[in-house]
């Protein structure tokens, strides 16, 4: 299995449980074929850098997952027949990409840290 990630854009102007079905129809179709959800991130409505079939909403999702090539396959087909999907981009993450990923990640929290111990410690200088 590899690592993908995928993007995809849900038309704006649907209730929120639309929206949770496509989202709940797009994990079935990965798990359904024995991939795995690493993270799924929704980053809500949001307003589109350019009108998409004359809609300036969208609400964002991006999925990591583990899964074979045929379920991006299969996934890219259910968003070309979805009326209500603007746009979708699936991306293969080589096992440098997730390395590098990591080591952001852990930078960046060690740098959350610090910047908190810092601030902790003029907090105490001050009082």
């Amino acid at each position: 299995m590899r690592r993908y990630e995928t993007t995809y854009i849900v038309d704006g102007a649907l209730e929120p449980e639309k929206i949770e079905e496509i989202s709940k129809r797009i994990r079935d179709i990965i798990t359904g074929a024995g991939g795995v959800i690493i993270e799924e991130r929704q980053w809500g409505k949001r307003r589109l850098a350019y009108e998409i079939q004359k809609r300036q909403y969208g609400h964002y999702v991006i999925l990591n997952y583990e899964a074979a090539g045929s379920v991006v396959e299969e996934m890219e087909r259910y968003f070309r027949i979805n009326q209500f999907i603007l746009r979708y981009l699936s991306i293969y993450q080589s096992p440098k990409d997730v390395h590098n990923m990591a080591l952001a990640a852990e930078r960046k929290k060690h740098d959350e840290e610090k910047a908190l111990e810092q601030s902790q410690a003029v907090n105490k200088t001050e009082e």
